[in-house]
């Protein structure tokens, strides 16, 4: 699928390079056209986000400088409506709320990743592109509902990914 007009710049974040090569391999196959930039630790990210305009972060929790869901309170605090994708080796106990918390507009198990990327990326662009689509709050509103419960029911059925969208919450 060729990538929507909601969807053009991905960064992805993670220490190793053959996870964030994997990512761009994953995503790749999806979404054609994207341009992709890529960090390794909590101070590339910041650097990348000054020059780069990513429309959507893909970011480890683990790595080197401060840990991922640190810096997702600061990009949330800078960049509030940029849809960041929390994946974790650790289990989703450990720190699933913990992410969503922070501002996570999903977050998904490393050991799924390449079954459920691609699905919450493109959930996440067709919600947003209805929601922007919208010709009132009222409509609006009941849009973001309606994703979140396709994002919830999508989520359940695999039972292995927790998305739960803060931009469809509209905060």
């Amino acid at each position: 699928m060729s990538a929507s007009s909601n969807l053009k710049n991905v960064l992805i974040v993670d220490d190793h390079d053959v996870v964030r090569a994997g990512l761009r391999r994953i995503i790749s196959r999806e979404f054609e056209g994207l341009a992709f930039e890529e960090a390794g630790d909590s101070e590339e990210l910041f650097d990348r986000l000054k020059d780069f305009p990513a429309d959507i972060v893909i970011s480890d929790i683990k790595m080197p400088g401060r840990n991922g869901i640190d810096c997702l309170k600061d990009i949330k605090g800078d960049h509030p409506d940029l849809p960041v994708i929390v994946l974790t080796a650790f289990p989703e106990s450990e720190y699933g709320a913990r992410s969503m918390e922070a501002g996570a507009s999903g977050f998904i198990n490393k050991e799924n990743v390449k079954r459920e990327l691609p699905a919450a990326i493109l959930l996440l662009v067709l919600c947003a592109r209805a929601i922007a689509a919208a010709s009132g709050d009222l409509v609006a509103e009941r849009i973001r509902a309606e994703c979140g419960r396709l994002l919830e029911k999508f989520l359940y059925a695999s039972g292995r990914a927790r998305l739960v969208s803060k931009f469809l919450e509209g905060s």
